[in-house]
């Protein structure tokens, strides 16, 4: 990058070989008389180099000039006149006026080529950062953005818009930087329909100015994926042909982060449709086993044929009311996999009692589960703790119906309350079948159930998960013990940073 702003350049070249000239003179003035001509020569062709160096080549020919005059007037005898009394003085002063043309040219060429190479490096590197930057970036806005900064900085447009075909045919402004366009020059540069030919550089003049309005149409393997507008000097051939480069990596980009979004629509459309055909099938599977039983329970209670003792009757209510809270279960289950789903769930945090939050979360199940259920460890508790009661009564609802479920009816499930340093930890242990080694990394998937082993069925494990990872917690198991499973997870004793707060939407 120049140091000098190019307009100061020739006022600055001018003003210092001025002053290298009064210098220099001022210098060997006392010992001209013993230097002779030609060294005289070479002492003044100083100021021309650095002037001509700082201010190209109209001030190194300016500055020969005024070396001409003060080579005659002060160096060359008879001095202060402009009279030349020997000949041979006059050879001197025509060679040191071509020599200085020359060396002024050659030097403007120099510093000239300099600085195009500088340019040019400059324009590389921006380049070659422009495409570092553009690789990854998979949203259009994003690359449209990161184009609009880059010809900003390098061209210094005025204005930069950038637009995309909408599937009507319109286009769409995207991205806009610097000062607004014209509407009516905003209107003649943009075609109306992305079906319009746009293959050709479509520019406007603007009257009385040396600017110009320029639309690019933006195309990679012959599809048009937007459109570029820019607005402010006319550019240089060089500035053209770099621009066209930059255009190019542009719609190749923005083509790919097109594509990729596109993609991803389709992957998670088709992740929707599995999920949807996936919760169907189990919701139909998981439902078939309650709806039979209350099904079958009150076929018996209205018929009038038969004559039932208080005992049975008590059984089948008993039946009708559990599998409805079974029911009840799963119509819970699949509210809250909607709302994660839908990243609509919402996180009410509150300083509570963590064993009311469970023992509430449990009686949801009924008397009969309720009876089945051993609390220990609830004494021990000290404090209360940041947490949504309702999220972890539904965990609490889901890990112990999973755990009686599978527990025989003579053992009780226990919930034990564990509170360690930095947070509690909540255990629901059952006394039924292991789980097998092979699935352990999928149980809290969702829908991941399997027909050898349903302790991984449906959604509760997976919304278990979600919830208290939503409060900065961990859900797991341990199958390793013979006699049974021990689910557990943890509720840390402060908020932590990767928990939602108060009213905060989670996304999943």
């Amino acid at each position: 990058m120049d140091l000098v702003p190019k307009l100061l350049r020739p006022y600055l070249g001018v003003a210092a070989s001025l002053l290298l000239f009064l210098l220099l003179t001022i210098a060997i003035m006392p010992i001209r008389s013993s230097l002779s001509v030609a060294t005289t020569a070479l002492i003044l062709i100083v100021p021309v180099v650095v002037g001509v160096s700082l201010g190209g080549f109209i001030v190194g020919a300016t500055d020969v000039i005024v070396g001409f005059l003060i080579y005659d007037y002060v160096f060359i005898p008879p001095y202060y006149t402009l009279s030349v009394g020997a000949s041979q003085n006059w050879v001197a002063l025509g060679v040191y006026a071509t020599v200085m043309l020359i060396v002024s040219k050659v030097v403007s060429d120099l510093q000239i080529a300099k600085r195009r190479a500088d340019q040019a490096r400059e324009e590389t590197k921006r380049l070659m950062e422009f495409s570092q930057e553009l690789i990854g970036q998979r949203s259009p806005l994003t690359v449209a953005n990161t184009t609009a900064n880059a010809l900003f900085e390098v061209f210094n447009f005025e204005s930069i818009s950038i637009s995309t075909p909408e599937p009507e045919g319109t286009f769409k402004t995207m991205v806009h930087i610097g000062e607004p366009i014209d509407e009516k020059v905003m209107s003649s540069i943009t075609p109306q329909k992305s079906a319009e030919l746009v293959s050709q550089l479509r520019i406007t003049s603007l009257k009385d100015t040396n600017k110009v309005t320029m639309g690019l149409p933006l195309s990679s393997g012959g599809i048009l994926v937007g459109f570029l507008v820019v607005s402010g000097s006319k550019l240089t051939r060089v500035q053209a042909n770099l621009l066209q480069v930059f255009i190019d990596q542009c719609a190749i980009s923005l083509h790919k982060a097109i594509l990729d979004q596109e993609a991803e629509k389709s992957r998670i459309l088709e992740e929707v449709d599995r999920w949807r055909k996936t919760l169907l099938a189990t919701v139909s599977h998981d439902l078939r086993t309650p709806l039979s039983s209350i099904k079958a329970a009150a076929s018996v209670l209205v018929d009038s044929d038969l004559k039932l003792q208080d005992q049975d009757f008590k059984v089948l209510l008993d039946t009708v009311l559990s599998q409805t809270d079974r029911l009840t279960q799963m119509v819970f289950n699949l509210l809250d996999a909607s709302k994660i789903e839908s990243g609509i769930l919402i996180l009410r945090l509150s300083n509570s009692d963590l064993f009311e939050a469970i023992a509430e979360g449990v009686r949801t199940l009924g008397d009969e589960a309720l009876g089945r259920v051993k609390f220990m460890g609830q004494d021990n508790f000290s404090q209360d703790v940041s947490i949504d009661t309702s999220l972890i009564g539904r965990v609490s609802a889901n890990l112990v119906e999973n755990a009686l479920r599978y527990s025989p009816k003579d053992r009780p499930v226990e919930v034990r309350l564990i509170e360690n340093e930095d947070h509690f930890k909540v255990e629901i242990t059952d006394y039924g079948p292991e789980i097998p080694n092979y699935i352990m990394g999928d149980i809290f998937e969702m829908l991941q159930g399997t027909e050898r082993s349903r302790r991984s069925e449906g959604l509760g494990l997976w919304i278990a998960k979600t919830f208290i990872e939503l409060h900065g917690g961990v859900l797991g198991v341990d199958s390793m013990r013979k006699d049974g499973v021990t689910f557990y997870f943890t509720v840390p004793k402060t908020t932590s940073s990767t928990s939602k707060g108060p009213n905060e939407r989670y996304r999943s």
